[in-house]
């Protein structure tokens, strides 16, 4: 099985986001604390962190951010945007 540092070095489209995602990261945080406001249990600081973890390869972030994802409205779900 691939790891995750070798899925980084193959996939120039997740570079490209990182970059993007660490050069704006103030954004992504403003972006996440909207978020909160449909997740009550939640604060934007626990969605950045948990977003956070997931760019870095964590699985059960990943999983959690997708589940946080479907919680949105559907015009703020990037999953549904994306189909």
């Amino acid at each position: 099985m691939k790891s995750f540092d070798d899925f980084v070095k193959d996939n120039e489209l997740y570079r490209e986001f990182k970059e993007h995602f660490d050069d704006n990261y103030a954004s992504y945080q403003s972006v996440f604390n909207q978020y909160s406001k449909f997740t009550p249990d939640l604060n934007g600081e626990d969605w950045m962190n948990t977003f956070d973890k997931a760019m870095k390869g964590d699985t059960i972030s990943i999983m959690i951010m997708k589940k946080l994802f479907n919680s949105l409205p559907d015009e703020l779900n990037p999953e549904k945007e994306a189909r």
